[in-house]
């Protein structure tokens, strides 16, 4: 009589239901540990805090015997003004052995937008007047030391920074003679960017022509809905003499009258150089009084 061996034991219920977590966890990486075995024991840290496996094999080999491969190695941060990373956050990164490159605009793009208008304003705020069209009447000395690349770098500091560039410096022509034709190069900007600015400084040598070409000027202005600050600096003195002189004199006065009427936000005007000093101071008092009250012109 043969004897043949028992049938497999089907495995319960329990069993089939824990066999794809043991499968889930050994895909994790986790090792699955018998009743019998005990598990290995964590790392432990030498002098050089470097984590060094414990073996347990009933031989252990010397220390001068163990292999140099390691779990992590730490390097010393290096702290500079480029990274902008906090302490804990280059700790947290070192112990976690991260290799993630380090990306300016990810860091900035958490700072307030407080913060960040107070970086863009030292990085496009100058001193002195922006020429709008630089041309060979440019000076050779024009240095307004800006930094509008940082605009290029992600959309958040693209539309925070093109109002300070814009709003908080003057706008100028790159000089006296070319200023003629600064409604061309108004109109020459996108209608959004336009909008955006707030001083104009136009310095003009053309005082005998102001008649045929302020209005044109004075037209493009008033389309500028937040303009805040007009500066007209008259660097060549106007010689006229006669009945004609007086006529043409009159009509400019209308002119700047009309021109500062139209301009609903303007605050301030400075009026330098023109003919009658009196008119001028006038009119700039009422500007900065907010034209309330006669303009006594």
């Amino acid at each position: 009589m043969s004897l043949s061996p028992p049938p497999a034991r089907r495995p319960s219920r329990c069993q089939q239901l824990r066999r794809p977590f043991h499968k889930f966890r050994a895909w994790l990486g986790f090792k699955r540990h018998s009743s019998s075995t005990k598990p290995e024991a964590p790392p432990v840290l030498t002098d050089n805090h470097t984590a060094l496996p414990i073996t347990t094999e009933p031989n252990p080999v010397e220390p001068e015997q163990v292999s140099t491969t390691v779990a992590f190695t730490p390097s010393p941060p290096i702290y500079s003004s480029q990274n902008m990373e906090t302490f804990e956050n280059i700790q947290t990164e070192e112990r976690l052995g991260s290799t993630r490159p380090f990306i300016p605009t990810r860091r900035l793009q958490n700072l307030p937008i407080a913060v960040l208008t107070r970086i863009l304003q030292y990085l496009l705020v100058s001193d002195q007047p922006l020429i709008l069209q630089n041309d060979s009447e440019t000076p050779n000395d024009y240095r307004p030391h800006l930094h509008p690349e940082a605009l290029t770098s992600c959309r958040l500091l693209y539309h925070i920074g093109m109002p300070i560039l814009y709003g908080s410096n003057t706008i100028t022509a790159s000089s006296p003679a070319t200023s003629k034709h600064f409604d061309k190069q108004l109109l020459q900007l996108p209608g959004k960017l336009r909008q955006l600015i707030r001083h104009i400084k136009l310095e003009i040598d053309w005082a005998d022509q102001m008649w045929e070409n302020l209005p044109l000027i004075a037209r493009v202005l008033g389309e500028i809905v937040g303009l805040k600050s007009v500066e007209i600096v008259i660097t060549v003195p106007v010689q006229r003499t006669g009945a004609m002189a007086d006529m043409m004199l009159k009509v400019e006065k209308k002119i700047l009258v009309d021109m500062v009427t139209d301009l609903k936000g303007l605050r301030r005007l400075r009026l330098a150089g023109f003919q009658d000093r009196r008119f001028a101071d006038n009119l700039e008092a009422w500007v900065a009084r907010g034209r309330t009250g006669p303009a006594r012109l």
